[in-house]
């Protein structure tokens, strides 16, 4: 029998739409696939994976983008599978890696959003500044004049902000994460891993960022959303002339347009 052994990649947008999709493409050549993945990552995995691990990376040495050091399957877990073929991270290299995407979000819900923020908290790696403050997406609520109550807040409980007066859905499980995303009509936010998710789940996005030339993709964060990492041309509006911080009335009105 085949078997693919595969993972080790903690970067959430790079996992999403270069590292899966290119072990879900591979994965067609194997007989059975073992994913090694974060807790709580199964479900973006689950439509070809076969057996689950999970390996919650710590510390840089374990850790995606981090002094160039690559994440590694624990030689312990390489050794309880002697006739795989083991796949690890090579970011350099996996842009140019055939894949495969797959729609997230399938199945009925009745939870969804007129819109789903994720207000971004990132203190660390010195990205504070790449934030937008959670005061004026309440100024974009207001601005349009929806009820909050018909808005969330998505993200992990300490990476983004809960706007004041939506739901709070930080920490939802990717599961139903997914089908809200694919059931609301537009997820804003600034560029983030959640963003590539609700583009992969077919929820129109409005994403803010800047105009940075980004060597990893050798392009910018306007091209990776539109075109990139858009494999199912969901409809999405990059905000990028006031560098990570486009004034609120402009985002409200970006929001206006696919309402």
């Amino acid at each position: 029998m085949k078997l693919l052994l595969a993972g080790g990649w903690p970067e959430f947008g790079w996992e999403l739409c270069a590292w899966i999709p290119a072990v879900r493409k591979r994965s067609r050549e194997f007989d059975k696939t073992v994913i090694v993945c974060r807790t709580g990552h199964e479900y973006l995995y689950q439509d070809f994976a076969d057996e689950f691990i999970n390996h919650d990376p710590k510390g840089n040495s374990d850790r995606w983008l981090l002094n160039g050091k690559k994440p590694k399957i624990p030689p312990k877990i390489i050794a309880a599978y002697p006739t795989a073929t083991v796949m690890q991270p090579r970011w350099g290299n996996c842009t140019r890696w055939p894949r495969e995407y797959f729609k997230y979000g399938y199945g009925a819900t009745e939870e969804y959003y007129d819109v789903v923020f994720h207000a971004r908290a990132m203190t660390k790696y010195h990205q504070s500044h790449l934030n937008y403050p959670v005061e004026w997406y309440v100024k974009v609520i207001k601005e349009l004049g929806i009820d909050p109550l018909r808005c969330a807040s998505i993200g992990s409980p300490t990476g983004a902000h809960h706007v004041p007066r939506t739901k709070d859905l930080r920490g939802a499980d990717l599961d139903r994460l997914c089908r809200v995303l694919a059931h609301s009509k537009v997820c804003v936010g600034t560029s983030s891993g959640p963003m590539h998710l609700a583009s992969l789940c077919g929820c129109q996005h409005i994403v803010i960022t800047g105009r940075e030339y980004q060597k990893s993709i050798k392009a910018t964060n306007r091209k990776r959303y539109e075109k990139l990492w858009n494999p199912f041309k969901t409809p999405c509006k990059v905000l990028d002339k006031h560098n990570w911080q486009s004034p609120y009335h402009k985002v409200a009105k970006a929001v206006a347009e696919f309402l």
